[in-house]
């Protein structure tokens, strides 16, 4: 018996163990939140019928130079008639008005010129680099008819 306790605790002498080099932290979780408005035909001000937003998303570091994004937003977009200064004659005797849902995906790939960390496992990066990213998205609302009233 002592024997196999010896040739067990001879054989762990050469198993590595490194208690502090644990894979590095990658993943960035966020979320946000604001106002959203829409400017064209039935709206005329940047700041009238502002609606709230809610933004989360998720990024991936592939290594201190590369990372993968990907978010998703809710909002609302508003407007009506009664609030423009161009006058539609179809909108004169009957004001228009609507209420959507906006719903935004997107994807991002992002790449560092300089390798880019705040922690000390980030041997010489910056926390501050130029880069260049590209990716796509998609928008999708949901309108419903406008409500006409009289």
């Amino acid at each position: 018996m002592k024997r196999i306790l010896f040739y067990i605790l001879f054989l762990l002498a050469y198993v590595p163990i490194q208690a502090q080099d644990g894979e590095e932290y990658r993943m960035e979780l966020g979320a946000g939140i604001g106002m959203m408005g829409y400017l064209g035909d039935f709206n005329s001000s940047l700041t009238k019928n502002l609606q709230p937003m809610g933004t989360v998303l998720a990024r991936y570091a592939f290594n201190p130079y590369m990372g993968l994004k990907f978010n998703i937003s809710y909002g609302k977009i508003k407007g009506k008639s009664s609030d423009i200064k161009t006058y539609y004659p179809k909108f004169a005797t009957t004001p228009y008005e609507f209420n959507n849902t906006l719903i935004d995906v997107g994807t991002t790939y992002e790449y560092n010129f300089w390798p880019y960390g705040t922690g000390r496992e980030y041997r010489g990066a910056q926390r501050l680099t130029p880069f260049v990213f590209g990716g796509l998205g998609a928008t999708y609302v949901q309108i419903k008819n406008g409500v006409k009233k009289s």
